[in-house]
Formats: C-alpha cells, sequence, structure tokens
C-alpha cells in the first residue's frame, strides 16, 4: 500500500511541474527487472513543451560513486516536437538509460556524459546526453 502511494506522490508532484501525464510507456519484456515506465506530460509552465520521465526508478537504489552511498532517483527530458514526430526520441531514450543505470547498479551524476547507441535523430551529430539539475 505505502509504494502505491509513493507512486501517486511522484505522479502529483511531476504533473505539478510538468503538465498532465497523459500516457506511459512501460519497460520492454528484455529490460532487466527494476526498469521504471516512462512518463509522457505536456500543459506544463513552458509553452510547446513535452516532457519525459522515469517513474519508478527510486525503487531501484543506485550507487553514488562520489560518495559510495546508495540514492534514489527519476530521470527527466523536455523537449520541442518536431514537426511529424509526435514524441521525439526521450521516451526511448529515457528507458535506455534508466536500464543502463539499473543493470550497472550506478546512479548517473550531475556532469555525466551519457553516451547513447545512436544519433538522438536521424542525420544529427549529437549521440549523447549532458546529466544536469532540472530547473
Amino acid at each position: 500500500m505505502g509504494q502505491l502511494i509513493t507512486m501517486a506522490a511522484l505522479v502529483n508532484h511531476l504533473e505539478s511541474r510538468l503538465g498532465w501525464m497523459v500516457g506511459a510507456w512501460s519497460a520492454s519484456e528484455q529490460s532487466p527487472q527494476g526498469t521504471p515506465q516512462v512518463g509522457y506530460f505536456t500543459g506544463g509552465a513552458l509553452q510547446g513543451v513535452q516532457s519525459f520521465a522515469t517513474m519508478g526508478l527510486f525503487e531501484t537504489p543506485l550507487l553514488f560513486r562520489t560518495t559510495g552511498r546508495h540514492q534514489h532517483l527519476e530521470l527527466l527530458g523536455c523537449n520541442r516536437p518536431l514537426p511529424g514526430d509526435e514524441y521525439g526520441p526521450f521516451a526511448g531514450v529515457l528507458e535506455y538509460v534508466a536500464e543502463r543505470s539499473v543493470r550497472s547498479g550506478e546512479a548517473i551524476l550531475r556532469g555525466d556524459v551519457i553516451p547513447l547507441p545512436m544519433p538522438l535523430v536521424p542525420e544529427s551529430a549529437m549521440a549523447a546526453l549532458y546529466s544536469a539539475v532540472p530547473v
């Protein structure tokens, strides 16, 4: 029961900042146990921005390599949709990064550069993400 309340509190927190959650993707069957869903949010404070956030990664303690302590976190990505690409790449990208963290047991830290297996969008040179504190 406590876990349901925690997930509800997370969704409420995300919606208060990112807008309404209008959809979610479950992790693929090949993903390790603990890989979270990715929620899709729209209508937040920034006009025309859609947001994606993991929901449930907090349930897996991840090691902060700088302190040696385990922490709980969620991942967030925002973008302006491109014409003809309703959701953009972030749902899959967040699932990939979350799955990578669950497999390794290590948290993504501020300042980390996360290489992606392919460019973020076709015909782009952007093939990595930079981790920052959400603002």
